[in-house]
């Protein structure tokens, strides 16, 4: 009868639990107890989305809502071209992150708005009242395209959080609205999408704006739109990042 060496089989196979107790019955003189094996990937799956939501937004303290702000703050405070060297730029900031947070918590902890409806009526008020806080404070160019990236952005890194984290974003979520920018744009452009008369940060129409939203429920119908922002966001940095493929 052919005979076995326990080590050299347990050295080449390298076998997690089940499968070793198996294995032992035949391999003679030893009894192996499993134990969690080294190589095996053992962080959770909260961890290591944790460990990259934390990258991205940083280890602050803050509330989540206030870091989902200032991120989609950083993400269009570029365009705004002027605000760096203006005297109240900290006090509009200010003003407006507050306005932000108290509008956002709201609507986040309440069953106020229950249809699209409201819900567009609720971001065109909020949008006018940014665009409104900047100008009483003598700045004139901050636009509506620059507000809704603001707003809409937010809400994405809400849901990305996911609702245990932030909880009230994901009964809104067939409602939200796509944060139109130019990576956005061109990926619309496949589907003869509407051609907005300006860049999207120079936008100051909220009925232009809100025609592109109304036109993406009706072509990508029976989809929730930031379902369709996630994919097609995506595919247009790979598109970017690959453009030969």
């Amino acid at each position: 009868m052919r005979r076995y060496h326990s080590a050299h089989c347990e050295s080449a196979l390298n076998l997690d639990s089940a499968p070793h107790l198996l294995l032992s019955a035949f391999l003679p003189g030893r009894v192996r107890i499993p134990v969690r094996s080294k190589s095996r990937l053992n962080v959770s799956a909260e961890l290591r989305e944790e460990y990259l939501l934390m990258l991205y937004f940083g280890a602050s303290s803050e509330s989540k809502l206030s870091l989902c702000l200032n991120r989609a703050y950083r993400d269009l405070s570029r365009t705004i071209h002027g605000i760096r060297i203006h005297p109240s730029r900290a006090k509009i900031y200010a003003e407006v992150f507050r306005l932000l947070q108290i509008e956002l918590t709201q609507l986040l902890n309440s069953s106020t708005v229950t249809s699209q409806r409201e819900f567009d009526d609720w971001h065109r008020s909020l949008t006018a009242s940014l665009c409104e806080r900047y100008l009483v404070n003598d700045f004139a160019d901050f636009t509506v395209g620059q507000a809704q990236k603001w707003i809409n952005m937010t809400f994405k890194y809400a849901i990305a959080f996911g609702e245990s984290r932030m909880p009230g974003a994901s009964r809104l979520f067939r409602w939200l609205h796509i944060p139109i920018d130019s990576v956005i744009l061109a990926q619309l452009a496949a589907f003869n999408g509407p051609v907005i008369s300006v860049p999207w940060s120079r936008l100051k129409s909220y009925d232009e704006y809100l025609a592109l939203q109304k036109w993406i429920r009706t072509t990508f119908r029976g989809e929730a739109p930031m379902d369709v922002e996630f994919r097609l966001w995506q595919k247009g940095m790979r598109d970017s990042a690959n453009p030969s493929v």
